[in-house]
């Protein structure tokens, strides 16, 4: 059966190539009957070049080139520009900036080469002038002329530097600026805005009303030889002062002595405020008003709205002296207000008899004192008297701590809402105190035709009365009481200079049954407040605060007690006692030269004892 099925395959396989073979005539047959003719070769495409170029056109630029360019070249992608026969530039463009000199064409260019170029053209390119040197100039004007202030604007051109200033114009003197050049740094601010007085080598802090000013200007040159014509000046002219001012000149209270009188003056938003002392001689000659300001205007002036007004600082006056203050005050705007004038005379000599305070004869209590005093050379129907706290804010303030201030004080108010007044007495007893505050007593007697006493002042502190045991006995030799309780004072050989002050340091050994105090004070001072020996010795125990002793707990180190110094030392605590502890180290840290150690102290009955000082020793400084 495989056999049958080959032998079917091959026959099939035959007679389809048969079919094929007689086929292929008759495919042909189909075609023209005509003989067949060769096709003919493609014609040649013709080239197009770019189209002749034109005239180019030039054009010069700003900074000395020369812009060349061409009309738009039929068929043209392209173009080429040449100098000198030699290609420069291939572009799209058809223009062609030419920075140097010679002969320039162009041509079109595309795809089938390049058309005819235009005609040459001779391009020159113009050299630039070398900058010429600026010459220097000075431009200053003013934008401002006020009576108190001149504003200016400078500019400074074509110098690196320049000597410059200003002056009043009445002093100025071109000769004498030229000798100054050489010792003078040229300044480098070329450009300036702002006060007169502040512009380079300023001559002053103030413009002064009225006045003229000259700024000179000097451009410096390579030789140094400069001549009067080399100054550059500019002049600028302040404005005046002007009456019709609204603010007006008001005194307060004055203060008189025999040589001086104090006002305060003021003017409520005044600019300045002028004033001037006249003796009657002086106010008698002027005599008119403009008289008057012109002399106010050249005087004294207090800028701002307070002015205070001592005739001390001008004229020399004698008792019952009549003497002038005249003012004015100045508005912002430069104009002023009325004159103020008003006569003060000074008081009279005081009489000569004199108050003074017995202090042997004062006695104190925890809350009373009695103060008692005598009247010499005089008869006194009342006394004025001053008493409080020495802390107090009148005492401090407007008195100035001062029995000498005070007393004249009371002279010139006697009425003063601070002081008291006893009519016929010659002591005062005072209530209410509190034991141990320090108080200041001064009072001043008044005769019967009101003229003040030389007065006298005390410092004296509330406390019980106690028996006072003083070193020296009526005979003047020493006590021998005070001598035998008297305590031992050791200055510690650590004490040392720092700055102006010595660090003072020292010890107390006690008797026995004493309780003592300690401070370290001024010899001065002690001689100055403290008219006897009870009452510094009181003082010292009632008024700790006058103390400026400090006391070392247990110190680390006892070369070295003070912590401020660089080496170290122990911890400290303040004291505001004075209280002697015997295992305690004092301290002052600001002792100068007239500084003493004191110490007094109590015995087991009560008694206070004098005191016993010793000198601050002599320390080489570090």
């Amino acid at each position: 059966m495989k056999k049958q099925i080959s032998i079917l395959r091959s026959l099939t396989a035959s007679l389809l190539a048969l079919t094929m073979l007689c086929a292929l005539p008759l495919f042909t047959a189909c075609g023209s009957n005509e003989e067949n003719e060769p096709t003919p070769a493609p014609k040649p495409v013709e080239k197009v070049l770019p189209a002749d170029a034109g005239a180019i056109t030039l054009t010069e630029q700003e900074d000395g080139s020369v812009l060349l360019s061409v009309e738009p070249i039929e068929h043209a992608e392209s173009y080429n520009w040449y100098k000198e026969g030699e290609s420069v530039q291939h572009t799209a463009s058809r223009t062609y900036l030419a920075t140097e000199s010679g002969m320039y064409k162009v041509a079109g260019v595309n795809a089938d080469g390049e058309g005819k170029s235009s005609a040459e053209v001779q391009v020159t390119i113009k050299q630039p002038e070398p900058p010429q040197p600026e010459e220097p100039e000075a431009t200053i004007e003013a934008t401002k002329l006020a009576f108190n202030d001149i504003q200016i604007t400078a500019d400074i051109q074509g110098v690196a530097g320049y000597y410059a200033g200003n002056m009043m114009s009445e002093i100025f003197v071109a000769e004498e600026i030229l000798s100054y050049l050489e010792t003078m740094t040229p300044s480098t601010q070329m450009h300036y805005e702002g006060a007169l007085v502040d512009f380079p080598e300023p001559s002053g802090e103030i413009i002064l009303p009225g006045v003229s000013y000259t700024i000179w200007v000097v451009f410096p040159k390579e030789d140094g030889n400069y001549s009067v014509e080399d100054i550059l000046t500019f002049e600028f002219t302040a404005a005046e002062l002007t009456s019709g001012g609204s603010i007006n000149v008001e005194a307060g209270k004055p203060y008189i002595t025999q040589n001086e009188v104090e006002v305060e003056l003021s003017a409520e938003g005044a600019y300045a405020i002028h004033m001037a002392w006249l003796t009657a001689e002086q106010q008698a000659a002027l005599t008119d008003t403009a008289a008057k300001a012109e002399m106010l205007l050249n005087a004294t002036q207090f800028e701002g709205d307070s002015a205070f007004a001592n005739s001390s600082t001008a004229l020399v006056l004698e008792p019952e002296t009549n003497v002038y203050l005249m003012a004015l005050a100045i508005d912002q705007e430069g104009r002023y207000g009325e004159i103020f004038e008003q006569m003060y005379t000074t008081l009279p000599e005081p009489k000569t008899f004199t108050l003074i305070l017995d202090e042997e004869l004062c006695s104190y209590t925890e809350t009373s004192a009695s103060i008692q005093w005598t009247i010499e050379d005089g008869e006194a129907v009342e006394t004025i008297y001053y008493m409080a706290p020495a802390d107090d804010n009148f005492w401090v303030s407007t008195l100035g701590e001062s029995f000498d201030r005070a007393i004249e004080y009371i002279q010139i108010y006697p009425t003063h809402k601070n002081f008291n007044k006893v009519t016929n007495q010659t002591s005062v007893e005072l209530t209410g105190l509190t034991e141990g505050r320090r108080y200041v007593f001064v009072a001043v007697a008044f005769d019967a035709d009101g003229n003040p006493s030389v007065g006298d002042g005390i410092f004296f502190t509330p406390q019980s009365n106690v028996v006072f045991v003083k070193r020296y006995l009526e005979d003047g030799t020493e006590n021998p009481e005070w001598t035998a309780s008297c305590p031992t004072i050791h200055v510690a050989d650590y004490c040392f200079v720092k700055a102006q002050f010595t660090r003072l340091f020292w010890t107390v050994d006690l008797a026995e049954g004493t309780t003592g105090y300690t401070t370290a004070i001024s010899a001065a001072y002690v001689a100055e407040s403290f008219s006897t020996e009870k009452a510094w010795a009181q003082d010292i125990v009632a008024n700790p605060d006058n103390s400026y002793s400090v006391y070392y707990w247990e110190p680390d180190d006892p070369r070295y007690p003070d912590p401020n110094h660089e080496l170290g030392g122990g911890s400290s605590v303040s004291a505001r006692s004075t209280e002697v502890f015997e295992d305690k180290i004092y301290y002052n840290p600001r002792a100068h030269g007239d500084t003493k150690i004191y110490v007094t102290w109590k015995d087991a009955q009560g008694r206070l004892y004098e005191c016993v000082s010793v000198d601050m020793p002599i320390i080489e400084a570090e």
